[in-house]
């Protein structure tokens, strides 16, 4: 028998000789996917459990269809946007009616790129410019800050359908401040840029977004939050936490046609591009240097798309800052992806009302953390040194 740590280690039924590796990244994993699949959904206007419910999906999905080695999917903070604008378009600017309706933008979405798949569009990815990904994860974490700060304010006005609305609001919400919120807020984003900095060994190895939320979750019971700066959890996540797709409406609405396929080529341009830009990345830092398949991730992330639709869920992509936890964990196939959402059903279940515990402004400083990683200054001088 070969050396297991000497071998580069494959997907599928030998990839669970590996499962010791995979078990406890899965479990590592779990914990940081947790507060920011909460935190996305939140981000995206739907329900917080949606996010968990299309990790879980995603986890349970994507080790069986390949693609890639060490990258785990799951919802990601850069699609929220689009998110939002499409179920606030679909609804006419009511949340919930729009949600129905986006999710079979979404099943739509999911379907197309099965299809780009089959004609072997994958290919493409390698002559994407790396700044026009750039520029559009920079636009995207622009709006993921702006659009955050009421929740870190304690302003509970509907979310803005664009930036425009959104920025001339804020002065708006400054006045609608709620102080205990805002100290819970900008406490929590400090750790998280404290924590996400360190050169601290054993702090290092702490999760920040799950110790951000233990620590929103102690300082929500210190000062007493009201419920409507908490996170929202379903009493029954079987009856209550599932939303299905409204096929029949929109079939029947023939004026919402238009704005249907407005939303999934949208959905469809910015999770391919990130899809197979983020893929690309995780293979940089990828222990054994295996390269994945972009063509194969593409269909993985449609039938995985249709699926979390099918189950309410939101769309699935790759996830850097997720699939980094996972290599730091010493994870080594996809099977921590599926250990993962093992480990995320687990604590919905045991631990939900301890997750409606976590203060909105726990997650949205989450949410500025991860906003300015895509937009920081860094980016700019990376983008300027690639030159014309």
């Amino acid at each position: 028998m070969a050396n297991v740590s000497n071998e580069k280690p494959r997907n599928g039924l030998a990839g669970l000789r590996h499962w010791r590796f995979d078990l406890g990244a899965g479990l590592q994993v779990a914990l940081v996917s947790m507060p920011l699949s909460l935190g996305i959904a939140v981000a995206s206007g739907a329900p917080p459990i949606t996010g968990i419910i299309s990790a879980i999906i995603a986890g349970l999905i994507f080790p069986f269809l390949g693609g890639a080695y060490v990258t785990i999917s799951g919802p990601a903070a850069g699609l929220a946007p689009a998110l939002l604008a499409g179920m606030l378009t679909l609804g006419n600017g009511d949340l919930a009616a729009g949600y129905p309706l986006l999710l079979v933008a979404i099943c739509l979405t999911g379907l197309v790129q099965v299809v780009l798949s089959m004609v072997n569009a994958g290919r493409f990815a390698i002559f994407l410019p790396v700044t026009v990904v750039e520029a559009m994860l920079a636009a995207i974490g622009i709006m993921i800050i702006v659009k955050q700060i009421p929740p870190l304010l304690g302003d509970l006005a509907p979310l803005s359908k664009d930036m425009i609305t959104a920025i001339t609001k804020l002065p708006e919400s400054l006045l609608r401040i709620e102080w205990p919120v805002f100290v819970i807020g900008a406490i929590c984003l400090l750790l998280m840029f404290f924590l996400n900095k360190t050169r601290m060994n054993r702090l290092k190895r702490l999760p920040p977004a799950l110790v951000v939320a233990v620590i929103g979750i102690l300082l929500g019971y210190a000062f007493n939050l009201d419920s409507r700066h908490l996170i929202s959890m379903p009493d029954d996540i079987l009856k209550g936490g599932i939303t299905l797709p409204a096929f029949e409406d929109v079939w029947a609405q023939t004026e919402l046609w238009g704005s249907i396929i407005i939303v999934v080529i949208t959905l469809t341009l910015i999770d391919g591009i990130e899809s197979l830009a983020t893929i690309a990345a995780v293979d940089k830092i990828d222990p054994f240097q295996r390269k994945s398949h972009a063509n194969t991730t593409l269909r993985a992330m449609g039938v995985s798309n249709m699926l979390s639709s099918i189950f309410g869920g939101l769309t699935i992509i790759p996830g850097g800052v997720k699939s980094r936890a996972n290599i730091d964990a010493g994870g080594r196939t996809l099977w921590a992806n599926f250990y993962n959402a093992v480990f995320l059903i687990i604590f919905l279940f045991l631990a939900k009302d301890l997750i409606s515990r976590i203060p909105l402004a726990a997650i949205g400083s989450i949410l500025v953390y991860v906003g300015w990683r895509l937009c920081e200054f860094r980016v700019f001088q990376k983008t300027y040194a690639i030159g014309r």
